[in-house]
């Protein structure tokens, strides 16, 4: 297999892993049964509610699929993700997931070589980098991420208990920048498949177009080489595509979920 290939399958075998991580937190509401696995959360965002197929479709797949769409509009879901893993072929899953209605969605997974990241490039002026240790830095870290993506002031608090409750020990480790004291920057590191995995990239808005997204995205693939990963991987926003491409990162898949809108089915 070549290095892109198999850098695609980590990419999203990466993120996987991470949103079945997401079943470890007390916010979460998980279930497992193959070949099934699915996580709802308080965040309201499809990603944090979601499905993975863990295997091929079985003749049973649209009872199943239904019972998902059931469990979720129960919860009061607006819309909800449906991804596929390497055990799961979309050929059996995609025919029964769009009969059920579900839109299907992609971003560019990336990956790099952390041998060729520059992880001693100096850091933008006034901008000072720490690991997430305490519970005021992780206040500081979802601060960024609820301004940074435009998320409504609310779900602070949902978002801080969800991440809080996954601790603050390896697989995953969080980083805040800060200028002059204000918290202006965030990124993730998220260990899995082999693979540095890079997550929740943030920056305030009034803090855009200085270089911070670049010098964030630089500490979970510099601990990620510490820690003995060759390839660290994302995936990208389309804000962010351009950062990343400069960085060295290459494209190396489509990165691909199925989702469907609940509030649109009365």
């Amino acid at each position: 297999m070549n290095p892109n290939a198999v850098a695609a399958v980590a990419t999203k075998a990466n993120l996987h892993a991470f949103l079945r991580y997401l079943g470890r937190s007390p916010r979460t509401a998980f279930w497992e049964s193959p070949p099934l696995a699915r996580w709802h959360t308080p965040m309201g965002h499809p990603w944090f509610d979601g499905v993975l197929s863990t295997g091929p479709a079985p003749s049973a797949a649209p009872e199943l699929i239904q019972g998902s769409v059931d469990y979720f509009r129960q919860q009061r879901v607006s819309v909800f993700s449906w991804w596929l893993d390497a055990n799961a072929p979309a050929d059996g899953w995609d025919a029964h997931l769009r009969a059920a209605g579900f839109g299907l969605d992609t971003s560019p997974g990336m990956a790099i070589d952390l041998d060729a990241v520059d992880v001693a490039a100096p850091l933008p002026a006034g901008l000072e980098t720490r690991a997430v240790e305490t519970e005021a830095d992780l206040r500081r870290f979802i601060r960024v991420n609820v301004e940074g993506f435009g998320m409504p002031a609310t779900a602070e608090t949902d978002f801080y208990e969800l991440i809080g409750g996954l601790g603050l020990g390896l697989p995953i480790r969080h980083y805040v920048g800060l200028l002059e004291g204000e918290p202006v920057a965030a990124s993730s590191l998220f260990l899995a498949a082999g693979v540095a995995g890079v997550q929740f990239v943030a920056t305030h808005p009034k803090a855009r177009g200085r270089g911070l997204g670049t010098a964030m995205t630089r500490l979970p693939l510099r601990d990620g080489l510490a820690l003995g990963c060759r390839t660290g991987i994302l995936q990208s926003s389309e804000m962010g595509y351009r950062v990343y491409e400069r960085m060295g990162f290459r494209r190396v898949c489509e990165v691909e979920n199925y989702f469907l809108k609940l509030s649109a089915q009365a």
